[in-house]
């Protein structure tokens, strides 16, 4: 068996060899459209001038898709058999994949690039057609540009939640949460741009003029990582007195007892979950917590915390689970909160009142069904479905064993069902 390694010489070698001989590579398709465990078999046949004996080396991205070819070496004239498998839970997107052709003596002598698209099973495999327009109007506009021309183009009839959402992650090539696609929609909604009606997104704007002209350039977002996530940032601009001081404490915790203590410090000041209750998501700057006194689930967006969050050195994902370590940091946590505040429910406060400096939205309005997976190992999967669970939007943690217990809560855009509340934890005297 021989290895290839494409350095400078490498490359020089090949361009000379190039030039005395001829290496034609060909595949019956191109682009690979799949679902998740979903699998496709294309034909590759190679040629040259003259027979020589060759090795077939695929090269993709291995925690997404999966390629073997037959045979990986003979002589040419070859027809190998490729089977690309989209792997298991592979998170929707488009990648590049590409298969080297290397001579016997290492030579790089012809590649050929395959893109493999894994799409969520909520839209059509038909939709590749509109792929290179998605992706030009993305460029230029933005996530408004994509649901956009999804609502006016590729479903005029129009588009469900689970589509559009299905779509910002295909493009996006990354962990879209619900309450970011829900974001955006409802600002394009209030821009007049698209109307939600019996359960679809419309367009009601027609021309690509007036879409720019309702579009903020300022809002465009397309994948770069968030400067306000910099540890350099003045933490204290914008920001009540009070909540700076809450954020310096969790350092100070995280810095003695790590950061799980630090999240929950958090959770019980900046996030607003009660004793009983516990953070559940923190997907980009969307947060859900769940509470046990009301049986509900709440969600908001919050840039502020999530940059709390990352000084911190939290990850995204779910944030509870019953495991020994998670119930110690609880247990260091609510001391902190008795010892700084001497309740939980004045420390809560500090939620309202970055609530109230507009430091939380719910520009989202959707209602999620979330099914909650408890196992053995005291770890929790989390399933996102639409409001009736006919659609499922987003899973977590999930893991192929039977879980020990199943709920199911709903999640609401607001923090009371009964407003009155609301207004009782602004007024009161901190």
């Amino acid at each position: 068996m021989f290895e290839f390694k494409e350095d400078r010489t490498t490359k020089d070698r090949t361009k000379q060899k190039n030039e005395n001989q001829s290496v034609n590579i060909s595949l019956s398709s191109k682009v690979v459209a799949l679902y998740p465990g979903e699998s496709a078999i294309l034909t590759l046949t190679v040629s040259s001038n003259n027979t020589e004996m060759v090795r077939l080396e695929p090269r993709y991205p291995p925690e997404t898709v999966e390629i073997e070819i037959s045979p990986q070496i003979g002589y040419t004239p070859i027809k190998a058999r490729l089977k690309i498998l989209a792997v298991p839970g592979a998170q929707p997107g488009i990648y590049p994949a590409s298969i080297l052709v290397i001579d016997t003596k290492r030579n790089l002598a012809s590649r050929e690039k395959l893109t493999v698209i894994i799409m969520d099973k909520v839209v059509d495999k038909s939709i590749i057609k509109h792929l290179p327009a998605m992706l030009r109007i993305t460029k230029e506009l933005g996530m408004q540009g994509l649901f956009w021309y999804i609502a006016t183009h590729v479903y005029p009839e129009g588009a469900t939640f689970s589509q559009l959402h299905a779509l910002h992650k295909l493009i996006t090539r990354r962990r879209a949460s619900p309450g970011t696609t829900g974001n955006i929609l409802a600002y394009m909604v209030k821009k007049k741009i698209l109307v939600r009606e019996n359960g679809v997104y419309k367009a009601l704007v027609h021309d690509i003029e007036t879409l720019r002209s309702r579009i903020d350039s300022s809002r465009i977002r397309l994948g770069q990582r968030r400067q306000d996530a910099s540890p350099k940032q003045d933490h204290r601009s914008g920001v009540p007195i009070q909540v700076y001081w809450a954020f310096d404490r969790a350092r100070r915790i995280m810095k003695k007892h790590g950061p799980l203590a630090a999240m929950y410090f958090l959770e019980y000041t900046l996030v607003g979950v009660r004793q009983t209750g516990f953070l559940l998501l923190w997907i980009n700057d969307w947060f859900v917590y769940c509470e046990s006194k009301t049986g509900f689930c709440h969600h908001f967006t919050s840039q502020l915390l999530s940059r709390y969050f990352r000084m911190l050195g939290l990850q995204e994902g779910i944030m509870y689970s019953q495991t020994n370590n998670h119930e110690e940091a609880r247990r260091k946590a609510q001391k902190y909160i008795k010892e700084y505040y001497r309740s939980f429910r004045a420390a809560r406060r500090l939620h309202y009142m970055i609530k109230e400096w507009n430091l939380i939205g719910y520009e989202n309005h959707e209602v999620y069904t979330l099914e909650l997976l408890y196992y053995q190992d005291g770890s929790i999967g989390v399933r996102i479905w639409d409001e009736q669970k006919r659609e499922l939007l987003e899973e977590l943690g999930v893991k192929n064993e039977e879980p020990t217990k199943v709920e199911h809560r709903t999640a609401f855009p607001e923090e009371h069902i009964y407003q009155p509340n609301e207004e009782t934890y602004f007024h009161r005297i901190f």
